[in-house]
């Protein structure tokens, strides 16, 4: 008799239909907090963006387009200190999953955004960067990683871009590099180091790179 009870209570637990909806080649959660209306959000993955990184297209049950990113670290203050500069995509969720996992939710840059190619940048673009670096460092966040891969610009040629990748940004003075900092594919200012202060000096150093 006890195992007939443990087996129907493993019944009742199981869910078909919870089942069927979900797809093994993407992670588990499907639903974030708003941090606009602190309402609980219902989305599916569309695709992942790039194979080596656990970065994701999503769609709300609202049809609304958003980019859902798996990461260890990232500043949510200096992410939505860009945003607030109009050079972020929205921060719509950000929580704590477990195991030392973030789940970042913002809005898809996709349809509107392109990968940063210094030939067909429209006038203006190096000025409007390097204000808003001037601006974030004044507001005491440093980006930490300032390079073309980070860096998406409009598809309709127009000025404007958007500053990507929080992951190493932080608060000046406290923000440190990761372990393996990469110094042989991407070109770095020398006192770049392995667990050292993140400088608002190296944006500005990476930047002026990118531009020369």
């Amino acid at each position: 008799m006890p195992i007939l009870s443990l087996q129907q209570c493993y019944e009742a637990l199981t869910n078909p239909a919870l089942l069927q909806t979900l797809d093994p080649q993407f992670p588990d959660p499907r639903t974030y907090r708003s941090l606009w209306t602190e309402t609980t959000v219902n989305f599916k993955y569309l695709c992942q963006i790039n194979q080596k990184k656990l970065l994701f297209i999503g769609e709300t049950n609202a049809k609304e387009r958003i980019c859902i990113k798996f990461v260890r670290r990232y500043s949510q203050a200096a992410h939505e200190k860009c945003a607030e500069m109009g050079i972020a995509p929205k921060l719509r969720g950000f929580e704590e999953i477990g195991a030392g996992w973030k789940m970042v939710i913002m809005d898809a840059l996709d349809m509107e955004y392109q990968p940063f190619d210094k030939r067909t940048l429209p006038v203006g673009t190096e000025k409007h960067l390097g204000e808003r670096l001037v601006e974030l460092h004044q507001a005491n966040f440093v980006h930490g990683d300032i390079r073309t891969a980070n860096i998406m610009t409009r598809k309709d040629g127009k000025l404007g871009l958007m500053l990507v990748d929080y992951d190493w940004s932080g608060v000046i003075g406290e923000v440190r590099y990761p372990m393996n900092v990469n110094k042989i594919d991407l070109w770095r200012p020398d006192d770049v180091c392995d667990g050292l202060l993140i400088k608002s000096d190296h944006d500005i150093a990476m930047f002026e790179h990118i531009f020369q």
